[in-house]
């Protein structure tokens, strides 16, 4: 059990607890009512609140939250589902070397080699407040310097290949007719 807050339901006191695969849960030592307060993957600064409303500090609940914490997460293996059910080949089209899951739980990296030594790292992050994806691409040259080539926020599921699939076509000369 982590900190200690005032429940909202019966006035008692409730506190947070870990489950599950980096899941904060509050329940209130009073009356029972528990709820889910936040997943590894979703916004980290809601942290922040967490910790004032509980008074312990985010350092705590990082304590208390990395022993659960896997990836690939919920998250990010939905990112993955999204990309097969939009274009089962995307992983042969894109010339997808490697689906690497990031720390911070909610972004996917799609590393891709292209003719020559051409490298392009590709971060989809889910942003759950928004329901939406955010794209940002990294052209990484033979002498490993990192150019950033996109970032734009904003896709809806359904765009992401499309959007990637563009991206490839511009700087990689993926070809636009595979069909």
């Amino acid at each position: 059990m982590l900190g200690q807050a005032k429940c909202n339901e019966c006035g008692g006191t409730k506190t947070l607890e870990i489950k599950g695969e980096g899941e904060i849960w509050s329940r209130c030592l009073s009356c029972g009512f528990q709820e889910c307060e936040w997943i590894f993957g979703d916004n980290p600064e809601y942290l922040q609140h967490l910790a004032q409303e509980y008074a312990i500090t985010i350092g705590d609940i990082k304590q208390a939250l990395k022993p659960t914490i896997k990836t690939p997460t919920l998250y990010q293996k939905t990112i993955i589902e999204q990309l097969q059910a939009l274009n089962p080949w995307f992983m042969q089209l894109y010339n997808v070397k490697a689906i690497l899951p990031l720390e911070d739980g909610r972004t996917l990296r799609l590393h891709t080699r292209h003719r020559g030594d051409l490298v392009i790292n590709i971060d989809i992050t889910y942003d759950n407040g928004a329901d939406l994806y955010n794209i940002k691409a990294d052209k990484i040259t033979k002498h490993l310097n990192v150019q950033e080539i996109f970032n734009e926020k904003g896709f809806y599921w359904d765009q992401l290949d499309e959007t990637i699939h563009k991206l490839l076509n511009k700087h990689a000369g993926v070809p636009l007719n595979y069909v």
